[in-house]
């Protein structure tokens, strides 16, 4: 019996080895398991598809380099002819003829220009109201300002004034050429502008004006500095708003409402902006002097932005595509369209500012407030916006004129009756809470009064009365 068992036992323990055997596989080796994957490539109709489409690409761009190379040759050829030589000579005298004449052209227009905006400041200096009642303040209490661009030279005289110091008009040059292929970068050093300049191949940038606070005497001039640096400031639209939620200024003179990244950003640090009205001021529309449209309503400036209106022959211009410029999200005149026009910018301020390294200024966004003066005076088939005080007393665009809208041109006195369709009002923005008492609460108040919309206008701003 046991004999029996212990065989039975045996042939069960061998079977188990057996089937064990039958059941384990050995791990493959990598040329194995490459040559599995040759197969499946043999076999399979999708990866034979694959590399007969990879074959035919290959084959495309032999036949595009050969190609390439054979166009580079005949260029070569072709630059050392007599012929071309002869032209390229043609063409540099007319270049040279050209930089002379534009050089002519450009002081007589430049003096033109500069007459004109010191004729403009001047009337504003002659117009300056001697008897104001002005708030007592003195350098130390008097609030930080900080402003837009285009509202710098009301935060300036308000400044000045209350301050007792005095203040001036300056003025610069225009830099490149209408024609030039060179970007102007306004962190270039001087050194690098003047030998671009002189290669005359600089992209256009047109002239402008500020203003500051000056003095004559050592005392005076330290004041109008600390006026310059510190109380009257400009970092933009946007960075004023920031700067005030941050708490870096206690008041801030702008062009617009804050926008939705402003607030989150003064939410993020439990702040709230209060704005008060203090002047007014009016969206306008720019095209290039030869540009003959002079007119456009409202609906035909949405359907340029929006591209249903696709050329300017559809609005009673010539037969050209229309190239419509926006401003970078964020910036003052951006966030104006949209809230008067609905226009808002198509990419986001990231997408932007990456577009632009790749595909550099010339295309649909013109940057800064001088940006779409630059950019429509060497395009005539450009349309831009700016605000009309910007225009009025700073940009100094010869190249640029500004067109009705609704049939009404943006003057200081249909901006005044709100005639013209696009009026705002220029803000001063606190942040909330700030005391009535307090010197930003003060000043501010000031502002609105009969006496301070006398400095409002002394500016060149349109008063709210």
């Amino acid at each position: 019996m046991r004999q029996v068992t212990w065989v039975i036992m045996m042939v069960v323990l061998c079977a188990g080895s057996a089937f064990g055997q039958a059941t384990s596989t050995a791990p493959r080796t990598a040329r194995e398991i490459q040559d599995a994957i040759r197969e499946l490539e043999k076999s399979s109709d999708v990866a034979k598809k694959e590399h007969d489409l990879n074959d035919e690409l290959m084959e495309i761009s032999k036949r595009e380099a050969r190609r390439q190379a054979d166009v580079q040759r005949q260029l070569v050829v072709l630059r050392k002819s007599k012929e071309y030589l002869e032209y390229q000579a043609q063409q540099a005298a007319l270049r040279k003829e050209a930089n002379a004449a534009w050089e002519t052209e450009h002081t007589r227009r430049e003096n033109e220009l500069k007459q004109s905006y010191m004729r403009r400041h001047a009337e504003l200096l002659e117009g300056a109201f001697i008897d104001v009642k002005l708030p007592a303040f003195d350098v130390l209490d008097f609030p930080r300002i900080d402003s837009s661009t285009s509202t710098h030279p009301l935060a300036v005289v308000l400044a000045s004034r209350v301050l007792g110091s005095g203040y001036k008009w300056e003025y610069s040059r225009s830099i490149g050429r209408p024609w030039g292929t060179l970007r102007y970068d306004r962190y270039l050093q001087l050194d690098d502008v003047q030998k671009r300049e002189q290669e005359k191949d600089l992209e256009y940038r047109i002239a402008g004006s500020r203003l500051r606070a000056a003095g004559q005497e050592p005392a005076a001039q330290r004041k109008a500095q600390y006026i310059n640096d510190i109380l009257a400031v400009s970092s933009n639209t946007h960075g004023a708003y920031l700067r005030l939620a941050d708490g870096l200024c206690d008041l801030n003179i702008t062009v617009r409402a804050p926008s939705p990244d402003e607030l989150a950003y003064a939410r993020e640090r439990a702040v709230e902006y209060v704005l008060e009205p203090i002047a007014r001021d009016a969206l306008i529309f720019l095209v290039n002097e030869q540009n003959e449209v002079r007119n456009l309503t409202q609906e035909q400036v949405v359907g340029m932005y929006r591209e249903t209106i696709k050329t300017w022959n559809q609005v009673g211009g010539v037969r050209a595509p229309v190239r419509a410029l926006w401003r970078e999200p964020n910036s003052g005149s951006a966030e104006l369209i949209e809230q008067k026009l609905g226009l808002a910018s198509p990419f986001s301020e990231e997408e932007v500012n990456r577009l632009r390294y790749i595909m550099g200024n010339k295309w649909m966004y013109a940057f800064g407030m001088e940006g779409p003066y630059n950019e429509i005076a060497s395009d005539r088939h450009a349309i831009g916006f700016s605000v009309w005080y910007f225009e009025h007393y700073l940009a100094m665009g010869g190249q640029t004129r500004v067109i009705a809208v609704d049939g009404i041109e943006p003057t200081p006195q249909a901006i005044a009756s709100g005639k013209y369709p696009l009026v705002f009002p220029v803000y001063a923005a606190m942040r909330k809470g700030t005391d009535p008492l307090s010197p930003a609460g003060r000043l501010v108040q000031w502002l609105k009064s009969d006496e301070g919309q006398k400095i409002v206008r002394e500016s060149g701003y349109v008063g709210l009365k």
